[in-house]
C-alpha cells in the first residue's frame, strides 16, 4: 500500500518510448534519471541511450534474452523488464541480471517468489 511509503517518495525515473520526450526531460530536469522504454532493443540502443543520458534501459520481457541483458549490463546499465506478472518469468529474468520489473499483480509475484529469492532482494527489485 502506498501508506508504507508516505513522508518517503520512491527514487523516481523518467521513461517513455518516446526519444523527444526522454530529450526534454533532460532539458528540463536534468538531475533526474532518465531510461529510454524499448520493444526491441534497436541496434543503436547504445548511441540513444547515451546521447540522452540515460540511467537505465527499459524493455519489454517478451523480447529479452539473456544475451540481451548480457549486453545491456555490459555497457553499464540496469535493464529493467515490463510488463512481468509470471513469478517464473520475473526469477529468470532476475536470474539474467535484470535489476527491476514493472508488473500489474506484485502482490500475486511477492507472494509466490518472495520466499525463494529472498524477501528484502524481491522488495527492492519490484518497480
Amino acid at each position: 500500500s502506498l501508506d508504507r511509503i508516505a513522508g518517503k517518495p520512491p527514487p523516481v525515473l523518467i521513461s517513455s518510448f518516446l526519444e523527444d520526450a526522454v530529450a526534454e526531460a533532460a532539458k528540463r530536469m536534468p538531475t533526474v534519471p532518465r531510461a529510454m522504454l524499448f520493444r526491441k532493443l534497436p541496434g543503436n540502443w547504445t548511441e540513444i541511450a547515451g546521447e540522452l543520458g540515460c540511467a537505465a534501459i527499459n524493455a519489454d520481457q517478451r523480447y529479452l534474452s539473456e544475451r540481451v541483458i548480457t549486453n545491456v549490463s555490459a555497457a553499464g546499465y540496469p535493464a529493467l523488464a515490463y510488463t512481468v506478472n509470471d513469478a517464473a518469468r520475473a526469477r529468470q529474468l532476475f536470474g539474467w541480471g535484470v535489476t527491476s520489473v514493472f508488473s500489474d499483480a506484485p502482490d500475486i509475484m511477492l507472494a509466490e517468489a518472495a520466499p525463494q529469492i529472498g524477501d528484502d532482494a524481491w522488495r527492492g527489485a519490484m518497480v
